[in-house]
This record gives structure tokens, sequence and C-alpha cells, in this order.
């Protein structure tokens, strides 16, 4: 699976001797299911980008391609999106058949999850009242106004003026 981002096209490969490295350097067992490693890498972006840019190593370093070179060649969402899939297909043939399946069903999960609060939040953002928002706006400006008048006038009547 590619990665194309404004640097070049990528193509996340993992050894075991990779995974050894990323567990020794970034304190990341990428074959330790049950403590969340997968997880804990899609939740930390700069996590996720170290380690992906191990993946891809072989291709940026002969190209004189840095970790932040790299990374900063991601201009948006869907290519992260995209590099999170290829960087889990890579890592996902180091696991057993069993657990291969676990991951394949977890992943799916989390999608229809996302899925689920874009689609929740799509329909609270359609449910906004806009009008009702205008007059509360309206109303807090005309308070202000009036609280900014008594200001005034207490002013005026305490100098004498």
């Amino acid at each position: 699976m590619e990665v194309k981002t404004e640097n070049g096209t990528w193509t996340p490969k993992l050894s075991m001797m990779q995974v050894l490295d990323i567990n020794k350097d970034y304190g990341i067992n990428l074959l330790d299911f049950e403590k969340g490693s997968l997880s804990q890498i899609g939740n930390d972006l700069g996590m996720f980008f170290a380690i992906l840019f191990e993946s891809v190593k072989y291709e940026a370093e002969p190209k004189g391609i840095s970790l932040e070179q790299f990374a900063n060649g991601f201009t948006d969402g869907d290519q992260i999106e995209l590099a999170h899939d290829a960087l889990f297909a890579a890592i996902r043939p180091l696991f057993k058949s069993s657990l291969r399946k676990v991951i394949d069903k977890s992943i799916t999960k989390i999608k229809d999850l996302e899925k689920l609060d874009c689609e929740e939040a799509l329909k609270r953002v359609d449910d906004i009242d806009l009008d009702s928002i205008k007059k509360a706006m309206k109303e807090i400006d005309e308070k202000k106004t009036q609280e900014q008048l008594e200001l005034e006038n207490l002013d005026t009547s305490t100098t004498g003026d």
C-alpha cells in the first residue's frame, strides 16, 4: 500500500529488526497487541510519523529526506488517514493469523465508530437553530448597550456634569 505526500510516494515496510529498533528507540512494541501499542501510535501523531518514517527509511534516506521533511510532506488529513492504513498494513503480516483477524476486526470497528462520530457531529450541526442564536446575540448586544448607557449616566451624575 503506497502513501503519497508532497515529497514522494512511499511504501511502508517493516522487518522484525525494525520492530525491535522501534521498541528500543520509542518504547513501543508494535507486536504487543494486548497493551494497545497500535492505538498508541494511532493517538499520538508525533509517534505515528516517527514510526511511519521508520517503515520508509530505506526509501527516504537515499533521497536525503529527514523525518521532519517526511512529516511536512503530509498536507491534509486524508493523506494521514491513508498513511495510517498503510502502516497498519505493513505491521499486520508480522502477527500470527489469529491475531490478524482480531486486528482486522478492531480496525473495522474503529472506522465504524469514527463514521458514527462524524454522522453525529453533522447531525448536531444541522440541528443548530441559527435564528435562535441570532436572536440571543441581539439580546446580549442590547443588554450590553443598556448597561453601557447606565454606566455613562452614572458616571456623569457622580462627576456633577
